[in-house]
């Protein structure tokens, strides 16, 4: 395997070798320190979220151990704003609970059901906004939520290739009204997430 082979291999795992997890601090008797995202994705996340400097509010689809919620959140308080993480189920870690921030809420609630969340729907009509699409119904998170952002705001989706397509986008609406942002990045990260900003309405 040629190196160039090798460092896509690395960026494709989890964080969760043991390694990796001595390394982050975050080892937990019960998860395990199972995070669920790759290197590349966290690189991914972190090129998106930096060239959109104006992004505070800050919602989460889906939280599990909470570890990306903790990156997520530490970005939202350091611009000023909100972090907002919804699960029908409270897995966070104890190390997570512990270290939550003032500026982070999580909201066990189901959100996948026919009926969009309303409190989803208020949060991501916001300005500003992320949305970080990692539940367990990729197409219906997208469906539901997605198409209420409004200009300048920007989703990315987790599993892409996997749980998602391209060719499942146009299970919102109005996805003419967004365009995809760094694809290449993603591709050289050997992310599996992929990212899309609300267009700017021209008068």
């Amino acid at each position: 395997m040629d190196s160039k082979n090798e460092i896509c291999e690395y960026l494709k795992k989890d964080l969760t070798s043991k390694y990796k997890r001595k390394l982050l601090g975050i080892i937990d008797e019960e998860q395990n320190g199972d995070i669920g995202v790759g290197c590349g994705d966290i690189l991914f996340l972190n090129h998106v979220i930096s060239e959109n400097p104006s992004l505070n509010n800050f919602v989460e689809l889906g939280t599990w151990t909470g570890v990306t919620s903790m990156y997520l959140g530490m970005i939202a308080r350091i611009r000023g704003g909100e972090f907002h993480s919804f699960d029908k189920v409270d897995v966070r870690m104890e190390s997570v609970k512990n270290s939550w921030l003032p500026e982070m809420y999580f909201h066990q609630e189901d959100i996948l059901r026919k009926k969009p969340s309303k409190k989803v729907l208020d949060l991501v009509s916001k300005e500003n906004t992320f949305i970080f699409v990692d539940n367990g119904d990729k197409i219906k998170e997208i469906t539901l939520y997605c198409g209420n952002l409004i200009p300048k705001s920007v989703f990315v989706v987790h599993d892409w290739g996997d749980e998602i397509n391209i060719e499942n986008m146009n299970c919102m609406k109005n996805f003419v009204e967004f365009s995809q942002i760094n694809e290449e990045t993603a591709q050289i990260l050997c992310s599996s997430c992929r990212a899309w900003i609300k267009n700017e309405t021209i008068s």
